[in-house]
C-alpha cells in the first residue's frame, strides 16, 4: 500500500497481522530515509473512542485486559462477510429493532475477532445483549441517537487516522483536529503568536508558547473574536477580502498593532478559516510567509475534522440542554448529570427590543463568549442556542448565587457588545437545588425576560428575585387575556356606560389606586387640583357602585385596570 506524507514523500507501508486478538504491526519504509525501518502499532480502541468524547460514544462494555488494536471502521451488512473483520470497529447500521438482529451482529463480530460493535443509543434491546458481549469478550459501544451513521463513520475514520502513527494525517506531529496543538506548532515554525479563526473571525484556537502579545490579540482571545473596531480595520485595509478570495499571505500593520501576517485555509473555493501570526522578536520575512503557507495547506484536514465534530456536538449540546431545561431527562442525560451538584441557576439571553435577532449573529460566536464566562464560574456549566435564545445552566455552589449570576450575565453582555452590533439582555432564574428542578429556574428566567421587555433597565439584566411581584402580575395578566370573564364587574359596566370618557375614568382610578388612596399624590400625578380629583372619585363610585373601601374589590379593580384594553 502506498501513502504520502504532508511533504509529498512516498511511504510504502507493509502490514503484518499475526491473529485477530494480537496487535496489528505496521512497518513503514521511506525511500528518503535510507534503510531506516519504523515499527509502529495500530491505535487502541479506547484511544479512538475517547478521541470523540462521551457526548458521541459511550463504552457499555470493555473486555478485561489491554484495549484491543483498531485497524478499520466497517458498516455491518449481514449479506457481506467482509463487513465484519478482525481488529475493526463494526457499526451496527439498521440494527436495534429486534433482539435477533443485535445478537447476530455481536456474535459475528466476536467470531471474527473485531475490536468492538457500535449500537445506537436508542437500540433495543441494548441491555439484553450486554451479557452476550461479556461472554464473547467483545467491546460494546453505545452511540448517541443524535449522530447519523454517516457522520459517525466519518468521525471514527478521522479519529482512527488521528490516533494512529504511520499515516495518521499529522502536521508535524499534530493529531487531526487538535487546533491548539496546530497553533503551537505553527507558532514555533513561523516565530510569532498564532490564532486560528473561522470565516466569521471566531477564534478556534491560539498558541501558548510565551510569545509577546499586544492588546488586540489579548482582546481577541478574551472575546473569542476581534473587537468591532479591529474587524472594521481589517476590512478597511482590504485584508479581509484578500483572505476570503485570495491564496497569498496577507500583511496587516497599524497603530497599536504588532505587524501580522495571515493566510487563508480553504478546500477548493470554500473558505474554512484563517491563520494569523503576530510578529514577536524577529521580523516576519519571506521564510515566515513560506512556513505560514505550508501550515495553512496542512490545516485543511484539521479544520474539516473540527467542523464535522463541532456540528455534531452543537446539535447534541442543544438537544441535551433542551432536555434539561424542559425536565425531559432520558437515560443518557441522567447518566451525564449524575455527578452534577447544585444549586443550579438558569440564565437566558436574547436580543434587546428593537435590536436585530440574535440568530442573525453566528450563534457559535456568542456561545463561545458565554462558555468562557460561565465555565469560569463552574467548569460543568452548559450553554446552548435554542429557539432564538441563548441559554446557560450554571452550577453556583458556595453562596451569593444572586450576585454571582448577575455578574456573569453582565460580563457576557459586555463581551458580546465589544465584538458585535447585537445588544443582548438577560433574564436570570432563581437557584434550584437539584437537576430535576432546573425547569423551574428556566421558567423564572423567562418571566424575568418578560419583565425586562415591559420596562427599560439600563444594563439589560434582570434577576427574577428582584422583580418577583411584577412577574406574578404579568402571569395574572396573561391569564386574564385567556379568561375574558375576569374583566367583568362594576368597572367594566362603568367604562361601557360612558365609553367616550373611558380613558379618563381609567386614568383617574389608576392614579388613585396606585397612590394607595392618597389624594394629594394622585392629583399631582394627574396634574389636577386635589378637590377636583376628590370630586371625580366620588362621582365614579356613585356611578359604578364600586366599593373602594373593600380590600378585595380594590385589589380586583387594580388588576382589571392593568389589563390591556
Amino acid at each position: 500500500m502506498l501513502t504520502t506524507t504532508p511533504g509529498n514523500r512516498i511511504i510504502r507501508i507493509y502490514e503484518f497481522r499475526p491473529g485477530p486478538w494480537h496487535d496489528a504491526t505496521k512497518y513503514a519504509v521511506s525511500p528518503m530515509q535510507g534503510d531506516v525501518v519504523t515499527d509502529v502499532r495500530w491505535p487502541a480502541l479506547d484511544e479512538v473512542v475517547g478521541g470523540l468524547g462521551a457526548e458521541i460514544l459511550r463504552a457499555v462494555h470493555a473486555p478485561p485486559g489491554e484495549s484491543p488494536a483498531v485497524s478499520d471502521v466497517l458498516l455491518y451488512d449481514p449479506t457481506d462477510p467482509q463487513s465484519v473483520r478482525a481488529d475493526a470497529i463494526v457499526l451496527a447500521v439498521g440494527v436495534g429493532g429486534t433482539a435477533g438482529d443485535a445478537f447476530a451482529v455481536v456474535d459475528a463480530a466476536a467470531r471474527s475477532g473485531a475490536a468492538a460493535v457500535v449500537l445506537r443509543g436508542d437500540a433495543d434491546p441494548l441491555e439484553r445483549i450486554l451479557e452476550l458481549a461479556r461472554t464473547a469478550g467483545i467491546a460494546l459501544i453505545e452511540a448517541s441517537s443524535e449522530v447519523s451513521w454517516g457522520q459517525l463513520y466519518s468521525l471514527l475514520r478521522t479519529a482512527l487516522v488521528s490516533a494512529g502513527t504511520v499515516g495518521r494525517a499529522e502536521v508535524d506531529g499534530v493529531p487531526v483536529g487538535d487546533l491548539f496543538a496546530l497553533a503551537d506548532a505553527t507558532a514555533a515554525a513561523v516565530g510569532g503568536a498564532v490564532t486560528i479563526e473561522d470565516p466569521q473571525w471566531r477564534v478556534l484556537a491560539y498558541s501558548n508558547l510565551g510569545h509577546p502579545i499586544d492588546e488586540p490579540r489579548r482582546d481577541t482571545i478574551l472575546g473569542r473574536t476581534p473587537p468591532l473596531d479591529w474587524q472594521r480595520r481589517i476590512e478597511e485595509t482590504g485584508a479581509g477580502r484578500a483572505l476570503r478570495f485570495g491564496d497569498d499571505v496577507v500583511r496587516l500593520d497599524g497603530e497599536g498593532l504588532a505587524p501580522r501576517i495571515a493566510a487563508s485555509v480553504r478546500v477548493g473555493d470554500e473558505l474554512l478559516g484563517s491563520i494569523w501570526v503576530a510578529q514577536a522578536d524577529a521580523e516576519l520575512g519571506a521564510d515566515a510567509e513560506a512556513e505560514l503557507l505550508r501550515a495553512a495547506q496542512q490545516a485543511t484536514v484539521h479544520l474539516i475534522s473540527h467542523r464535522a465534530s463541532e456540528d455534531i456536538r452543537r446539535r447534541m449540546r442543544g438537544s441535551f440542554v433542551r432536555e434539561v431545561l424542559e425536565g425531559r431527562l432520558g437515560p443518557r442525560a441522567e447518566r451525564d448529570l449524575r455527578s452534577a451538584t447544585g444549586p443550579f441557576t438558569v440564565l437566558a439571553f436574547e436580543s434587546a427590543a428593537g435590536e436585530p435577532d440574535a440568530d442573525l449573529m453566528p450563534a457559535e460566536r456568542v456561545l463561545s463568549i458565554m462558555s468562557l464566562y460561565c465555565e469560569d464560574a463552574h467548569p460543568e456549566a452548559m450553554c446552548a442556542f435554542i429557539d432564538h435564545r441563548f441559554w446557560a445552566v450554571v452550577p453556583l455552589a458556595g453562596g451569593r448565587e444572586h450576585e454571582r449570576s448577575i455578574a456573569i450575565a453582565r460580563k457576557v453582555i459586555a463581551a458580546v457588545s465589544r465584538v458585535s452590533p447585537i445588544r443582548l439582555v438577560a433574564g436570570i432564574g432563581g437557584s434550584v437545588p437539584a437537576v430535576a428542578d432546573i425547569p423551574r429556574s428556566r421558567r423564572a428566567a423567562e418571566r424575568a425576560l418578560a419583565v425586562l421587555g415591559d420596562r427599560d433597565d439600563a444594563d439589560g439584566v434582570v434577576h427574577i428575585a428582584d422583580v418577583r411581584a411584577r412577574a406574578v402580575l404579568l402571569d395574572l395578566l396573561e391569564l386574564a387575556a385567556e379568561r375574558t370573564d375576569l374583566r367583568e364587574g362594576a368597572l367594566q359596566r362603568l367604562l361601557a356606560k360612558d365609553s367616550e370618557r373611558a380613558d379618563e375614568h381609567r386614568a383617574t382610578l389608576r392614579a388613585y389606586l396606585d397612590c394607595s388612596g392618597n389624594i394629594s399624590r394622585a392629583a399631582a400625578r394627574l396634574g389636577i387640583h386635589p378637590n377636583t380629583l376628590r370630586y371625580r372619585i366620588g362621582r365614579l363610585v356613585e356611578q359604578s357602585g364600586l366599593d373602594l373601601d373593600d380590600p378585595d374589590e380594590r385589589l380586583v379593580t387594580e388588576l382589571q385596570l392593568r389589563m390591556p384594553v
